[in-house]
């Protein structure tokens, strides 16, 4: 009897810790290397001197798209005083590369004008959910900060 009770005692605690493995969510491994941009990236914050800009839903609308052969696409919306109604204001195409562990964006085409010479930013990597890169708005340096969503 003695032999049976220790039987059920192992398999009572086999069936428990299976249970709990199977039952506890998986730890998000983060991506690396130059698979890490492919996806859909949404607007979070706009920067200037460290200053985070009040932005509306529409601006937040803006995004980046990076495909795994290497074609990256950026709409940027805005709202106009003169119809305040969302319109895209911007929309960049082009391709992104991954050199030595960095990702760089080249703009070849903005408003559907092809730009000679092509546009080359770097995009920043917070984590691998977060990016960043560098923007002209107005006339100032501004940092644009995305989540990915894809």
């Amino acid at each position: 009897m003695k032999k049976t009770g220790s039987i059920v005692y192992y398999f009572a605690l086999l069936t428990a810790l299976s249970l709990f493995l199977t039952g506890c969510p998986k730890k998000h491994v983060p991506d690396t290397g130059d698979n890490m941009l492919v996806g859909r990236w949404q607007l979070d914050d706009i920067r200037i001197s460290g200053i985070s800009l009040s932005i509306n839903d529409c601006i937040r609308r803006s995004s980046m798209e990076f495909d795994s052969d290497h074609r990256a696409r950026a709409s940027f919306f805005t709202v106009y005083e003169s119809t305040h109604q969302c319109t895209l204001h911007l929309r960049h195409e082009g391709e992104w590369t991954y050199e030595n562990g960095t990702f760089y964006i080249i703009v070849r085409v903005k408003n559907g004008e092809t730009l000679d010479p092509p546009e080359r930013k770097q995009v920043y990597i917070l984590d691998d959910r977060h990016i960043y890169t560098h923007g002209d708005i107005d006339g100032y340096d501004a940092l644009l900060y995305f989540h990915k969503v894809e």
